[in-house]
């Protein structure tokens, strides 16, 4: 992002803080919501993609000057559509784990976790291409979010292992 002078390292380190405190609550909230309500992991991770890719696409707009920059604003979207980005890894694994069962949980996660990794990587490496500029990450995530929410539309919601259990 590109907020220069307008955004402080005190108020950078704060939103931060916040955005981390709320990525936790927001997960716990999530998973206990899944557990309470069973048999809606599809909706929930459609709900939370939404929620972060509607954010990030705020956050596209104020730091492309479309829409006048308020702090409040970046604030909001920043920390909601992260929180709402990190509260979906648990969820995924456990509508995969559904669904792929009776393959075991941990090939599953193992297999998850490695292609989390591999794309994380890919993600971090690529800030050393000289022809990147400071606008691409943001425009990364946005799109990241935005299609694994219309992919999630694909996805047969199959309860396997619940269904046993």
């Amino acid at each position: 992002m590109t907020f220069g002078s307008s955004i402080t390292q005190e108020e950078v380190d704060k939103l931060a803080f916040w955005t981390i405190i709320l990525s936790g609550a927001l997960s716990l909230t999530a998973s206990y919501l899944v557990d309470v309500f069973q048999g809606h992991l599809k909706i929930a991770l459609h709900l939370l993609l939404t929620i972060s890719s509607a954010m990030f696409l705020w956050v596209l707009l104020l730091d492309d000057r479309v829409l006048a920059f308020h702090k409040g604003e970046l604030y909001a979207a920043v920390i909601l559509g992260i929180s709402a980005s990190w509260s979906t890894p648990a969820l995924f694994l456990e509508l995969a784990s559904e669904i792929a069962f009776p393959v075991s949980e941990a090939i599953v996660g193992g297999y998850m976790i490695f292609l989390s990794n591999l794309v994380g990587a890919l993600f971090y490496f690529s800030y050393f291409l000289p022809w990147m500029n400071e606008h691409w990450s943001t425009y990364c995530a946005f799109g990241n979010v935005t299609i694994a929410m219309i992919l999630v539309i694909y996805v047969k919601e199959e309860y396997n292992r619940t269904k046993i259990e």
